[in-house]
């Protein structure tokens, strides 16, 4: 297996320590490991490259060519992606194979309610996760698709998830995709909860995946970003792996997920 990521020059140190355990993952299960900056967009057609789109879009695209390439080589029996904001704290729980051809991360997004009742679960399909293998009938179409929505996008107004999330769980609608339960996303108030020791948000998180958790996506879009009353910053990342790290350094079970509230 190929794992593939990409991330900027000035990743923050929290992003490359994500990457850090994604390689040291991959070496741990025998996978190659490869990692691209800027380079990456340089698989767009000039005519969607030059589209006044956001990063996320013109990534999203250039990650499935990248796939695409790679698979076409005829070297490996299946290409992964993982954002370089994953953070894999869990590497012997962490499994990335499928039956099929192909398979997308599942998305439980937990947010608070002001007036204190339990946490509330929005459900999606992204793309911060996903495998794919030769001949699958989905990466062309996905391609095909993605194109078609950044060639029509309106400059400047395009949904940073439009070729991610948005799309993908619309299709999961009609397509039913396998669905990765190993990787989860870490909403703002899920990150709080890690990085003060626990609470019903994270609580919520692991019990709402069908697996015990083994990495999280921690969501670097919203840096700077005040959500669910959380302002999401580096130090709060870099915090919530620290916590992540501390449960599993303390012996945290593993067919249950990380136990919260541990004296």
């Amino acid at each position: 297996m190929l794992v593939l990521q990409s991330h900027g020059p000035d990743a923050p140190a929290w992003v490359r320590r994500c990457v850090a355990s994604v390689r040291a993952w991959a070496g741990r299960v025998g996978a190659d490991h490869r990692l691209e900056g800027d380079t990456l967009f340089d698989r767009l057609p000039p005519a969607l490259a030059a589209r006044d789109a956001r990063g996320p879009v013109r990534a999203d695209l250039a990650r499935l060519l990248w796939i695409r390439d790679e698979l076409a080589s005829g070297r490996w029996e299946r290409v992964a992606w993982l954002d370089a904001d994953v953070f894999v704290f869990a590497p012997d729980r962490l499994d990335l194979s499928t039956a099929g051809t192909h398979a997308f991360g599942r998305e439980t997004w937990v947010e608070v309610r002001p007036d204190g009742r339990e946490p509330r679960v929005r459900r999606h399909v992204h793309n911060a996760v996903c495998v794919f293998g030769p001949g699958d009938p989905v990466l062309p179409f996905l391609i095909h698709v993605a194109g078609g929505l950044l060639a029509r996008a309106a400059p400047g107004r395009t949904s940073p998830q439009i070729i991610g999330p948005k799309m993908l769980t619309h299709l999961h609608g009609v397509a039913d995709f396998p669905l990765i339960e190993s990787v989860g996303m870490a909403s703002p108030p899920v990150l709080r909860d890690l990085a003060t020791g626990g609470g019903p948000a994270w609580d919520t998180l692991r019990q709402a995946h069908e697996a015990p958790l083994a990495a999280l996506n921690l969501c670097a879009s919203l840096v700077g970003r005040t959500v669910d009353g959380v302002t999401v910053t580096d130090g709060l990342l870099t915090a919530a792996m620290d916590g992540l790290m501390d449960r599993m350094e303390r012996g945290a079970p593993a067919t249950t997920g990380l136990e919260t509230h541990q004296p």
